[in-house]
Formats: C-alpha cells, structure tokens, sequence
C-alpha cells in the first residue's frame, strides 16, 4: 500500500485569475482523471488535510496485512507517472485552456509508517521536497 500527496503546482494562480468558481472546476476536472487513472475498488482518491501533527485532529488508522498492487516503490512510482500523464493534456475552464503540473510525494507502508496518519505525513514531506527542487514531478521520502 502506498499513500501519495499531490499538488498542484500554482494553483493560487488559477483562483487569482480566473476566480475560485474556476479554480473549483479545475480541482474537479482534475478528481476525475486522477480516478480514471487509479484502479476500481483498490485505490482512493480524496481531500487530505496537511498530515503534520498539530494541525487538527489527530485520526490514526492502522494498515494491517498484505495490501497487493502497490507494494514496491517501482509499482506506485507507474501509478505517479500515469497520474502525470493523465494531467499533461490542458483541461477546459471558463472558456480556457489549463495546463496542469503537479508535484507527488509517496509513502510505502510498511518502510514509511505503519499507519494511515504517518504515511500521509511522509508522502507530505517528499511532495513538499520535491517542490523545493527543480526536475522530477515524483518524490519518494524513506522513513528514519
């Protein structure tokens, strides 16, 4: 099982142009390729709010057992590449075109944590490293 942190790269941009009724069409637009791009009834795509302690309520939820399909860094770095690949084509808001560029952060369980809340936290952490640092949109963060 792997947890993934995405962004979207200046998104603040498309609210401060376009306004926030675009900028929520856009996130839509944008859930429903990262959903054709996930398997049926194995991944989840959702809302995630920052995973660092301190900012919310604290919801642990423990992975137990064999969670097939993403077990390797190799298997969620395909999944990363075709969520890029799935946003490279320009999507229609308020009668424009949109590039999108996103930055992923992934967390593999069980090397990066042992539970939904830690492996959220980690996967974070790489999204926020690799937006710091120019080239590769996908970053993988190993746990101490």
């Amino acid at each position: 099982m792997a947890a993934f942190f995405i962004d979207l790269d200046h998104f603040s941009r498309i609210n401060d142009t376009l306004g926030h009724e675009a900028g929520d069409q856009l996130l839509q637009q944008v859930a429903l390729r990262l959903r054709a791009s996930c398997r049926d009834r194995e991944d989840e795509v959702g809302r995630a709010r920052r995973a660092h302690p301190g900012r919310g309520p604290a919801r642990r939820r423990r992975v137990h057992g064999h969670h097939p399909g993403l077990a390797h860094p190799q298997d969620a770095a395909k999944l990363a590449r075709r969520i890029l690949s799935s946003l490279a084509h320009p999507i229609r808001v308020a009668g424009q075109e949109i590039f999108v560029n996103a930055s992923i952060g992934i967390a593999i369980y069980p090397n990066d944590g042992e539970d939904l809340e830690t492996l959220l936290m980690h996967a974070d952490t790489a999204m926020y490293r690799r937006r710091s640092r120019a080239g590769a949109a996908i970053r993988r963060i190993r746990a101490p």
